[in-house]
C-alpha cells in the first residue's frame, strides 16, 4: 500500500506511503516540485519516520496546493 514505485496486483486508490518514497517518486506520483519534495525528505531523514500525515505538513516546506493534493493520497506506514 502507497507504493506506486513497486508492482501489485490490487488497486491502492494511489495512496502514496511518505515514509518509502524518494524525491523523484514524490514528484511524480504527488505531483511536488523538487524542492518540496527535498524538503519532506529532509524532514524525513531529521525525524528517522514519519509518525503522521500531519507531521509533514508541520515540518515540510510544502505549498498549500502540494498540502492539499496530499492530503487525500498520502499515508505514513
Amino acid at each position: 500500500v502507497g507504493r506506486p514505485d513497486l508492482p501489485r496486483d490490487y488497486d491502492d486508490g494511489g495512496l502514496l506511503d511518505l515514509n518509502c518514497l524518494d524525491a523523484a517518486q514524490l514528484v511524480t506520483f504527488g505531483g511536488l516540485t523538487a524542492q518540496e519534495a527535498a524538503s519532506v525528505i529532509a524532514v524525513r531523514d531529521r525525524l528517522g519516520a514519519f509518525s503522521t500525515v500531519e507531521e509533514v505538513f508541520a515540518y515540510a516546506d510544502l505549498g498549500t496546493g502540494a498540502a492539499a493534493r496530499l492530503r487525500d493520497l498520502a499515508v505514513v506506514i
